[in-house]
């Protein structure tokens, strides 16, 4: 490098960056296209964890390229913008951001608007951009931030309205007798443990050796005399003698014992394993799911119930039934080798 003179390190600087913004854009159609087939479903619980864990970006660098790529799909003309540097990864973050929240508000942007905003922040920094969108919706712009200390501690801030403060000085009063200033730190975790007591399932009447699980519906007990396994598909028509009857389908209903069984044994994170055996170690909206699809013949029971993350439980939904989603809003499209639909 130091070789090199004053016009040819400037030289050379100015086509790496320029070559840094086409390797970039290009990263983003990647990303575009991984999330459009699923991919990061055969290991991975969400797009976002893909390129985390997958790729070694930190938290804020995916969200970024997610949020870049989800305005890139919906306005072509961004990729034109970022590769000449008008606009950056950070400011098309926050555009897609915003529009999100607005929509999440119920304000929806047409194209023509989206790209009028879009011309707006070129050439703004990410200070500026903020600016700009809060002067069109305060509401719409992020009010929360989240910030890493150290290993066992992180920074929360958010806005609060005047409602929640009221009911949190009402909270502060009511324990009072036993903390007579709790911290609002403190206040929060209390309200954490009251709602995960109420509303995870694994935490509501642990289930005990004695206490038997809810007795299943009729159709499942017709069911079950025919598959002593609970986990074999029926044919499609049996015959006795000059008899035919239609068998019964098992029913999708799942006892609230057998849901907290599963919730348990699953210690309230997704059960998928990858191919390597590495298991999914999401909690976000986790699903009980059929291992033997209900329309394959599988049925509510111990052995064939499993607790997925919302993204596994689609993943393998692919697989059941032999269809693959191309694009969003597309028609199923048959698997190759299965000739289904």
């Amino acid at each position: 490098m130091k070789s090199l003179t004053n016009l040819e390190l400037l030289s050379n600087i100015r086509a790496l960056a320029q070559e840094e913004r086409r390797i970039g854009v290009e990263l983003l159609h990647h990303i575009r296209e991984i999330d459009a087939r699923k991919l990061y479903g055969e290991k991975h619980s969400s797009l976002h964890e893909f390129l985390v864990q997958e790729l070694k970006y930190s938290d804020g660098a995916a969200h970024r390229r997610i949020q870049a790529m989800r305005l890139l799909r919906d306005l072509p003309e961004t990729e034109a913008k970022l590769s000449s540097g008008e606009i950056t990864l950070s400011t098309a973050s926050q555009l897609q951001n915003f529009f999100r929240a607005e929509k999440k508000l119920g304000t929806t942007y047409a194209s023509a608007a989206k790209r009028e905003l879009l011309s707006k922040i070129e050439g703004k920094s990410t200070r500026q951009t903020e600016g700009l969108l809060a002067a069109i919706s305060l509401q719409a712009v992020p009010r929360e931030r989240e910030r890493t200390l150290n290993e066992s501690e992180s920074s929360i801030t958010f806005v609060a309205g005047s409602e929640l403060r009221e009911k949190l000085m009402r909270l502060r009063g009511l324990v009072a007798h036993k903390n007579p200033c709790p911290s609002y730190a403190e206040l929060f975790e209390m309200l954490a443990d009251i709602a995960l007591q109420k509303l995870d399932p694994s935490k509501s009447e642990p289930l005990t050796a004695g206490k038997q699980l809810a007795q299943p519906t009729e159709p499942t007990l017709a069911y079950a005399k025919r598959a002593p396994h609970l986990l074999r598909a029926p044919s499609p028509q049996s015959t006795h003698g000059t008899c035919k009857f239609q068998p019964i389908q098992p029913s999708r209903y799942i006892p609230t014992a057998l849901k907290r069984l599963t919730w348990s044994r699953a210690q309230g994170r997704c059960e998928f394993l990858d191919s390597n055996g590495r298991r999914c170690t999401s909690s976000y909206a986790l699903e009980i799911d059929h291992k033997i699809p209900v329309g394959r013949g599988g049925i509510a029971s111990e052995a064939n119930l499993q607790l997925l993350c919302r993204s596994h439980n689609a993943h393998k939904n692919l697989g059941d039934y032999g269809f693959v989603w191309r694009r969003p809003g597309d028609l199923r499209v048959a698997r190759e080798g299965t000739g289904k639909i």
